[in-house]
């Protein structure tokens, strides 16, 4: 399988943006809004102005093409970014972006049994980005306002964690590996966003939810 990573034009002053998609295949939504913000590029030159993105539109291809969680060696990507030799996949993905750094690393996912749309947000310092987010998403899609989201304490569709977080390396731990995430912010990332849209809600409005909120994000950096 083909394994694709984008990077549009450098420049003084840029904002850096990695963005990624379809770690997990059975989250499509992902891919194809990843394509879709691709595509609009051509047009968005405002965009290319203020950022340098690098783009990885389908991290998981074997998974995509059958449907499925994990790779062709049964493996989730998501749980190997400490691994000193991970998964083909997980280790072209470092191999790109060794020796960069950007300013937001942002993922977008999918969730099958959540009620809307939630966001874990991964900083430094204090929450910049999330509650924004929620705030512009709402507008056209159902946020999943419970307390307690993937056994992890959420404020209004927001999971906040930092590296300091009570309990927080005792369930990367049980949970069996570090997430792209975990890793994007120990190289130095300040804000990392891990965005989950419900799948009970139609493809085009799934894939216009990540669009509106991952263009919110960018905004606010």
């Amino acid at each position: 399988y083909p394994f694709w990573m984008f990077t549009t034009p450098a420049g003084f002053g840029k904002k850096k943006v990695c963005l990624s998609a379809g770690i997990h295949g059975d989250e499509p939504a992902g891919i194809e809004a990843i394509i879709a913000f691709m595509e609009g590029l051509k047009q968005n030159t405002p965009f290319l102005e203020k950022y340098q993105f690098t783009l990885f539109p389908c991290i998981n291809p074997f998974g995509y093409e059958f449907d499925l969680r994990e790779n062709g060696e049964k493996a989730d990507l998501n749980r190997q970014f400490n691994q000193t030799s991970p998964s083909r996949e997980v280790y072209l993905l470092k191999q790109g972006i060794e020796g960069e750094s950007f300013d937001l690393f942002y993922e977008f996912h999918e969730d099958k049994d959540s009620k809307g749309f939630y966001l874990y947000e991964l900083s430094a310092e204090v929450p910049v980005l999330g509650e924004k987010i929620i705030e512009r998403v709402r507008e056209c899609c159902p946020i999943n306002d419970d307390r307690l989201i993937e056994e992890m304490p959420s404020k209004g569709g927001v999971i906040y964690t930092s590296f300091e977080t009570l309990g927080f390396w005792e369930r990367i731990t049980q949970i069996g590996g570090w997430p792209q995430a975990i890793f994007f912010a120990k190289r130095g990332t300040p804000v990392c966003i891990t965005a989950e849209t419900p799948v009970h809600i139609e493809m085009p409005k799934r894939v216009n939810t990540h669009l509106t909120a991952f263009e919110t994000a960018l905004r606010l950096i």
